[in-house]
C-alpha cells in the first residue's frame, strides 16, 4: 500500500491537485478531519473505490442503540468520470496504523486519486 501526502488547498486561492495513479495495493493517508478524496477514472469502464474501515473499529457504541457496525464506504466511479468523497468519520482512522485511512480499488488502470485538505 502506497503512503500519500494530504495536500493544502487555500481557501483564498484554490490549488493545483496532484493526482496520484492509484496503488493495485492500494493507498493510505494520515487522516485528518478536513481531508477529501479526489478520484479521476479515464478508464473506458466504471471502477470501484474502497475507503475501508480498520479491523480495530467495526463497531460503535451507541447509548440508545448499543453496538452498531460500521461498514466501508464503497463508491463506483464511471467511466470518465469523477468522484469526491467528503471528510470522513473518525472511525475510519486506523489508530494501529498511524492513524491512517486505507483504500483499495477494484482496479486500477487509469484511476487516479488526490487528498485534498482546504485552509
Amino acid at each position: 500500500m502506497a503512503d500519500r501526502a494530504v495536500q493544502v488547498a487555500s481557501a483564498e486561492g484554490g490549488t493545483v491537485m496532484t493526482f496520484h495513479n492509484a496503488d493495485v495495493a492500494g493507498d493510505k493517508f494520515v487522516y485528518a478531519t478536513d481531508v477529501c478524496i479526489v478520484v479521476r477514472n479515464n478508464h473506458t469502464a466504471a471502477q470501484t473505490v474502497t475507503v475501508n474501515v480498520p479491523p480495530n473499529a467495526t463497531s460503535v457504541l451507541d447509548r440508545t442503540k448499543g453496538a452498531l457496525s460500521k461498514q466501508s464506504i464503497v463508491l463506483s466511479v464511471p467511466a470518465s468520470g469523477q468522484a469526491v468523497i467528503p471528510p470522513l468519520p473518525v472511525i475510519f482512522r486506523n489508530t494501529t496504523d498511524g492513524n491512517k485511512v486505507s483504500l483499495t480499488y477494484s482496479a486500477v488502470t487509469a484511476l487516479s486519486v488526490a487528498f485534498v485538505k482546504v485552509k
